[in-house]
């Protein structure tokens, strides 16, 4: 039999940092939960009371602002953040949740405020964001001040945040730079192609972006400006 652990119903995501010291998962439960891993042999161990969960709702677990059913889990610059994907199909409340992670036991916790989380009505004290409706996956630049964050819904786009090196909060970018949609709906730029983003696929240098396209049966490639 298995390990008994809390807040790991219907996992979807995970994330290991570099020392392979500390795992991460997500669940469509709501909830994220925090790993001590065994280098050698690979085993896992959960932490302990409410510093091994985060949740929405879930008894035992420290409660997290706008943790909607995690899609993605992205470790930041240095490893100080996790980024959470959270995705409720055509929901508001899809976006982002920020979680700041103490290098000592790998235990994380929720800024403040505005701070952290973004989704797409600005619920739970969140701030506001465009296109991200079914959010779904996000990735950090190499110099951890953009990310990029790939939505399903309603037809599929792409936003993008500068980000604070300091609390690890994002800040989406104003008008067309802010976000890429087929119909520009939202004050989105227009791009006719881009149906129904799941991923985004860095290539080496972040030059250029791929990103596979669950409505358009295809994989549309984008510039990225300097």
């Amino acid at each position: 039999g298995c390990a008994p652990g809390r807040g790991v119903g219907a996992t979807r995501a995970a994330a290991i940092t570099r020392s392979g010291r500390t795992l991460y998962v997500g669940g469509l439960d709501g909830a994220v939960t925090t790993f001590r891993r065994n280098p050698s042999s690979g085993t896992i161990v959960q932490l302990r009371g409410r510093r091994g969960c985060l949740a929405l709702h879930l008894a035992g677990c420290a409660r997290v602002r706008g943790l909607h059913g995690p899609h993605s889990l992205t470790l930041g610059a240095g490893e100080r953040d996790l980024y959470v994907a959270v995705s409720l199909a055509v929901d508001p409340q899809s976006g982002v949740v920020v979680l700041r992670r103490d290098p000592r036991d790998g235990s994380l916790t929720q800024p403040p405020g505005r701070a952290g989380c973004v989704n797409a009505d600005g619920s739970s004290g969140c701030a506001t964001g465009r296109a991200l409706r079914g959010a779904h996956s996000l990735e950090l630049d190499p110099s951890g001040r953009r990310a990029l964050v790939a939505s399903e819904f309603p037809t599929g786009s792409i936003a993008l945040f500068a980000r604070d090196s300091r609390s690890g909060g994002l800040r989406q970018l104003g008008g067309a730079r802010g976000c890429l949609n087929a119909d520009g709906a939202e004050g989105c730029g227009v791009v006719p192609a881009l149906l129904g983003a799941h991923l985004i696929v860095p290539a080496p240098g972040w030059r250029q972006i791929y990103v596979p396209l669950i409505d358009g049966n295809g994989v549309l490639a984008l510039r990225v400006a300097g």
